[in-house]
């Protein structure tokens, strides 16, 4: 069952996005293993997800309309940082992450405020308090981050279970590395260069 069990475990892995661990008492560790015996489970290794095109013209569309919008970058969005400055700089958006995905770019980065959170500064909390979009990028929602309720939200994530747990105005479900690169196609370019002026005055601060 050893090789079973350890597919299992890598199942749940890639599947949850989290550790899984195998305990091995001494006695089976030291038991003679006779390979022809082992049974395996497959395991799927693409969780390549994409939302339904009319959802994604949804988001494209309120992203649009926002003045203000800002971006919560999250854990599901780390290992996109070009990508994200990207569309930073294509909507003129505040970059603020949770505390998990800090680092996803470099703190002196020009677009980047910083933690939201209850190890985050009132500058942030502020920036997120006073948009008219948030665009959450793989975000959990856990308490200590403090997401706001009641603002029009665009959603992007890939656990189904995550999706909901605070209020949506458009939900994508599918991988950030996926989304991301289709809504910085599509979405307008903005105007607003003051944006640049007040995030680097609140970092000075």
């Amino acid at each position: 069952q050893s090789l079973k069990i350890l597919t299992q475990a890598l199942r749940h892995a890639i599947v949850q996005r989290g550790v899984a661990q195998i305990s091995v008492p001494n006695d089976i560790q030291k038991a003679f293993l006779d390979a022809e015996s082992c049974e395996r489970e497959t395991c799927q290794t693409n969780f390549n997800i994409l939302p339904d095109e009319t959802d994604i013209q949804k988001a494209i569309a309120l992203i649009d309309e926002s003045k203000k919008p800002v971006i919560l970058a999250g854990w599901g969005a780390f290992g996109e940082g070009e990508m994200l400055l990207r569309f930073a700089e294509k909507i003129k958006a505040p970059i603020v992450t949770t505390f998990r995905a800090k680092g996803i770019l470099p703190d002196e980065n020009k677009w980047l405020i910083g933690i939201l959170g209850n190890v985050g500064s009132p500058s942030t909390r502020k920036t997120v308090t006073e948009s008219d979009l948030l665009i959450t990028l793989g975000v959990g929602f856990s308490k200590q981050t403090h997401v706001p309720t009641h603002k029009a939200l665009v959603q992007v994530e890939i656990d189904p279970l995550k999706i909901g747990k605070i209020p949506f105005s458009v939900a994508l479900w599918g991988n950030c590395s996926l989304v991301l690169p289709k809504l910085v196609d599509a979405v307008k370019m903005k105007k607003n260069d003051f944006v640049l002026k007040e995030i680097a005055e609140m970092k000075k601060k």
